[in-house]
């Protein structure tokens, strides 16, 4: 039987928002606005892939790692993984259309403004220490990023 393909994303840590733009900002979609003119949250979004011996939990790890150094230093940004699913289209047995494969994993950065992502990402590499390497050194020991995309959240 033909299976048709559904993903849904499922949060492994935090619940991740969901955003539809309001009719209005649909109707003016084709008015794209420089990026520096992005006036609410801004997302850094990435899928990744694990690595030889690489595990989802050890992806986990250094996210949350990556959660504490960043309150550490004080920005206010939230990391959020998500895992995104495949759901068969079954009449077989309960197993058989309840059986999912994972498809996509990666996370998502979330900056409350374009401010604040310009301030973390022009800070960084004055603010490198020891436990930024360590999160950074699990998140290749686990995983490579497959594709990675920046969104603007505003309306």
């Amino acid at each position: 039987m033909k299976h048709v393909s559904l993903l849904l994303l499922l949060c492994v840590g935090l619940v991740a928002v969901v955003y539809s733009p309001s009719p209005a900002a649909a109707a003016h979609s084709t008015d794209v606005a420089a990026w520096g003119e992005c006036e609410g949250p801004v997302s850094v979004w990435r899928e990744n892939e694990l690595t030889e011996g690489g595990t989802v939990a050890g992806f986990v790890e250094a996210a949350q790692d990556h959660q504490a150094w960043l309150e550490a230093k004080g920005h206010e940004v939230q990391i959020r993984s998500w895992t995104a699913f495949e759901l068969p289209e079954s009449d077989g047995p309960d197993e058989e259309r309840r059986a999912t494969r994972r498809v996509a994993f990666g996370s998502e950065v979330v900056y409350p403004s374009f401010d604040a992502f310009t301030k973390v990402s022009s800070s960084r590499e004055e603010e490198i220490d020891e436990a930024y390497d360590a999160f950074v050194a699990k998140y290749r020991k686990n995983t490579t990023i497959k594709a990675t995309r920046l969104l603007c959240l505003s309306e």
